[in-house]
């Protein structure tokens, strides 16, 4: 008999996971040939199909990765898209999850003629959302400890892309030695990896899987 505090437990851990992780959804629909409006009625039906389940369980069977897990459960949705439209449409009258309205409209030129396949699109909207997420996570951090300005002024060594600066400029702009900024850009980029693979160990059951999607989603990102 399944524990019910566990079973709380993971239709909390899958409502939260899957409010981080709408902006790919919301781009492979957009690709897939979807308006705006649209996109965001499929998005919310398809998180309230996934979130009536209320199991992460499902992941196991999907290679133990919640990024393939959503993708294969996404395409079968729009697959049944017509069946499922006066059922689910807006999610069936509820909004199990938050769609950021501004970053919809910032990014809203999404090229629905684009060469890249909808699976690449939806790959590497995952793969800023995670980095995104752990930089944010890293730098609220910084700032508790009051180092917000050295987590700025080193930023750009965590960055996949990005200008990069010599650590003896960043030194003088801090009022610190060069081997300090050394030091301090290590452990910065120490932290960020650490915080990177556990964000990647939420997304995924094995934890012997971590390195593995930590590699391609950097691939993913820097192509």
């Amino acid at each position: 008999m399944q524990d019910p505090d566990a079973s709380e437990v993971g239709v909390d851990a899958l409502n939260q996971l899957c409010q981080i992780y709408w902006r790919p959804v919301y781009v492979y629909i957009r690709r897939w040939g979807k308006a705006d409006a649209d996109a965001k009625d499929l998005t919310q039906g398809f998180f309230a199909a996934i979130l009536s389940k209320g199991s992460l369980d499902s992941i196991a069977r999907d290679k133990g990765k919640l990024r393939t897990f959503l993708l294969l459960a996404l395409k079968r949705f729009l697959a049944n898209e017509y069946e499922r439209e006066s059922a689910l449409k807006r999610g069936g009258g509820q909004k199990p999850i938050s769609i950021d309205e501004e970053w919809t409209d910032g990014n809203s030129k999404i090229e629905l003629t684009s060469p890249e396949s909808p699976d690449l699109l939806y790959d590497r909207q995952w793969a800023l959302t995670v980095l995104e997420r752990v930089v944010i996570q890293l730098k609220q951090v910084y700032a508790k400890d009051g180092k917000e300005e050295v987590f700025d002024a080193l930023r750009f060594t965590i960055s996949p892309s990005g200008t990069k600066s010599p650590l003896a400029d960043v030194a003088v702009a801090l009022g610190i030695s060069e081997g300090a900024a050394k030091v301090a850009s290590h452990r910065l980029r120490q932290r960020y990896r650490q915080m990177l693979q556990g964000a990647i160990a939420d997304t995924i059951v094995s934890e012997q899987d971590v390195e593995e999607e930590i590699r391609y989603l950097m691939g993913v990102f820097s192509n």
